[in-house]
């Protein structure tokens, strides 16, 4: 979301989102608005207080791509943040359900990819992360129960 940008100028992202997954575009990414220095918009921000030249505002390119924007990353005049992180997976949900029902042996394929840990697109990378993410759970949970059943041992002894 630029900071002008509507319900209707989202609704339009959408329409080119399954435009482009109908036209056979394999992979999508879908960042959040963040002004570059010196340039038209990061002046009229910076005028209007919205934003300061700190180390905090540098990093904002970092969470271009986070699951969530965060309000203090957004620079919407129309949206919040919740609502430009509805906005974002509508369009990719758009986008996807096109791309894979059109073509199902790309979710085939994107699948066993991700299964493999090869990452070879936007959605690939996504799902080996969870699939990573969920591997670190397994363990914390494991160890946790290892120590809880070592305690209760140590103290039954």
């Amino acid at each position: 979301g630029f900071p002008e940008d509507t319900k209707d100028d989202l609704k339009q992202t959408v329409k080119l989102a399954r435009k482009l997954a109908r036209l056979g575009i394999t992979d999508m990414a879908f960042g959040f608005f963040f002004p570059i220095p010196n340039t038209k918009l990061y002046h009229q921000l910076k005028d209007e207080g919205r934003i300061e030249l700190n180390d905090d505002f540098l990093l904002t390119p970092i969470f271009a791509n986070e699951a969530k924007v965060k309000e203090d990353n957004n620079y919407s005049y129309n949206m919040t943040a919740k609502q430009l992180t509805r906005w974002r997976y509508w369009t990719l949900l758009n986008f996807y359900s096109i791309s894979y029902g059109m073509r199902p042996w790309r979710l085939a394929s994107t699948l066993w990819n991700a299964m493999r840990g090869r990452e070879e697109s936007k959605m690939q990378t996504f799902l080996v992360d969870i699939r990573r993410k969920m591997r670190v759970q397994a363990k914390k949970v494991v160890s946790t129960r290892k120590q809880r059943a070592a305690a209760a041992e140590a103290a039954s002894n």
